[in-house]
């Protein structure tokens, strides 16, 4: 009866690692920062702390593998580019800074690339096929010019648009979603391409759609976490059982 328990044991702990292991597969960040500062932020509006890899601009360039967030390489590449330049927020205009350079999000959010007065895009190759949710950040707290408005397509299902709420002469220094960041869904096709367009929410004005920072999160599959939910419930019970049979017999 022990070996049987101990055989269950190392079945059930098997299947909670090949659980873990598939969710972890699903959940392949890639995050990039516009440099050129080579420190590499720690954490992002989606609660990740630690060491993450930022892939980071103009460090990487066109046709370059992107890193997940655990440094590994990817099969995704940024194809294509269009932006009207790059830049540098000064400290005092960088909300994030008014915490102390030390706050997480300071140096996700001090370089930035922009379109003016025109249409920016990024364009992704060799993407995983599946949900994404893609984030974008901007420090528009302080410069009521920059109202950021973007949207995200794949080659399957609609385009998503979303846009900064507008400027209150508020200064953020944590991230707040309509504020300093949006979160756009979208589905990548067996293609692997997704598409970003941003500008300013008004270009008759001339007005500036400035990018700070872009995450690309996989959302993984309902089916795959229902499989999991189900056969760990499936294990446990039988776990539950047999241990409970097993005590019977012994008393």
């Amino acid at each position: 009866m022990r070996n049987m328990r101990w055989l269950i044991t190392v079945i059930a702990v098997a299947f909670f690692g090949a659980a873990s292991d598939a969710l972890a597969g699903e959940a392949k960040l890639i995050s990039i920062n516009f440099g050129p500062n080579a420190k590499t932020p720690i954490a992002s509006a989606l609660g990740l702390t630690g060491a993450n890899t930022w892939n980071l601009f103009p460090a990487i360039v066109t046709g370059t593998p992107l890193q997940y967030y655990d440094g590994k390489s990817s099969n995704a590449t940024i194809s294509q580019w269009i932006a009207s330049g790059t830049g540098s927020m000064s400290l005092r205009d960088n909300s994030f800074y008014e915490s102390g350079a030390a706050n997480p999000g300071y140096l996700l959010m001090r370089n930035y690339t922009y379109t003016y007065a025109s249409t920016g895009s990024f364009s992704f190759s060799g993407l995983e096929p599946g949900q994404y949710n893609v984030y974008v950040y901007t420090d528009s707290a302080k410069t009521a010019i920059n109202k950021l408005s973007a949207t995200v397509s794949g080659s399957e299902g609609t385009s998503y648009t979303a846009q900064i709420i507008g400027d209150d002469g508020s200064s953020y220094s944590t991230f707040v979603e309509g504020k300093n960041y949006l979160v756009l869904p979208v589905i990548v096709g067996l293609d692997g391409a997704l598409t970003l367009t941003y500008t300013g929410n008004d270009l008759s004005s001339d007005d500036t759609g400035r990018i700070q920072g872009l995450e690309l999160e996989p959302v993984p599959e309902a089916s795959t976490l229902t499989m999991l939910m189900v056969g760990g419930a499936i294990v446990m019970i039988y776990i539950r059982r047999r241990t409970e049979k097993d005590d019977a017999a012994v008393a």
